[in-house]
């Protein structure tokens, strides 16, 4: 007879939120993002974040943020577009994504974690 006891973390803490207000959180930074898209355009990561983000994150969190938003890992044919709803709508539906998402990309954007191996780090 084996027993094994998985302790679960607590839902939510001082230092992390509970998954709910996570996603709470990335619907209102993605609703902010869009704004953002639709006034300054894509590429303008600056204008966006100190607009609607206080300057709260850096270019690369940003233009990873607007990779996820529009589905594409490729921004080149919109920099400088702004891009309304319909606009992020269609694109996301043109766009054939398979999004590798973990927990350390969804937390910290930094990099994604594969067993264990960091394979995409920000400078």
């Amino acid at each position: 007879f084996f027993f094994l006891m998985i302790r679960r973390p607590p839902r939510s803490t001082q230092s992390r939120s509970s998954a709910a207000s996570d996603v709470y959180k990335r619907q209102v930074q993605d609703k902010a993002l869009k704004k953002g898209l639709n006034i300054f355009g894509v590429g303008k990561w600056s204008k966006i974040n100190e607009y609607e983000f206080n300057n709260t994150f850096s270019d690369v969190e940003l233009e990873l943020r607007t990779c996820i938003l529009l589905g594409t890992t490729d921004l080149t044919p919109y920099i400088g577009k702004r891009l309304d709803e319909d606009d992020i709508d269609f694109i996301r539906k043109k766009t054939i994504t398979c999004l590798l998402y973990t927990s350390d990309a969804a937390d910290d954007l930094l990099c994604v974690d594969l067993g264990g191996r960091r394979i995409i780090k920000k400078k």
